[in-house]
């Protein structure tokens, strides 16, 4: 499966671990793996989802974007553990990331669908199913919004309806 992983400038993550173009890591399998744990390598299945994720899961600053391959062990929300991952090739950043202004309004909207998909999921039939989710969804939202009241404090006072109608189009091209 096609999947992405985020490094630092000297193509490291945590714990110093060095990827590159062909380099394949491995942790031992076991039966119930979890994300966020030695379990797992991890990666996303979304290379945006991995630049919006970043400030909550890894924190790189000036992250560089790898394409990978895996199979999936685990997942949530986009989030990928997989026992062997190999990164193939170097991938540029995407344009809405690179402009910073863009970058602000596509964190911004990220925002306001998190906190749509926390509303959505209290309102689901499955009331124990729902809170997870809208737990899920109101942790990413929390972060999401920390960054976008960052930039809506760098560029003033935003119209958010402008906002998310140009994030969708830019996340869209």
């Amino acid at each position: 499966m096609r999947l992405y992983k985020l490094t630092d400038q000297n193509h490291e993550t945590k714990g110093r671990t060095k990827w590159g173009s062909g380099v394949t890591h491995k942790v031992k399998s076991c039966k119930h793996p979890s994300l966020c744990s030695k379990d797992v390598l991890h990666a996303y299945k979304s290379k945006e989802l991995a630049l919006l994720l970043n400030p909550i899961h890894a924190n790189v600053s000036d992250p560089v974007i790898w394409e990978a391959t895996g199979n999936v062990a685990v997942e949530d929300w986009g989030k990928i553990g997989v026992f062997e991952l190999t990164t193939t090739r170097m991938m540029q950043l995407p344009k809405w990331y690179r402009d910073t202004n863009t970058r602000k309004r596509v964190q911004v909207m990220f925002a306001v669908l998190c906190a749509a998909a926390a509303a959505d999921a209290a309102q689901a039939d499955d009331a124990a199913h729902a809170a997870a989710q809208a737990d899920d969804a109101a942790h990413a939202a929390a972060h999401a919004a920390y960054a976008a009241a960052h930039a809506a404090h760098a560029a003033h006072a935003l119209d958010f309806n402008a906002i998310a109608k140009q994030a969708v189009q830019q996340a869209i091209k």
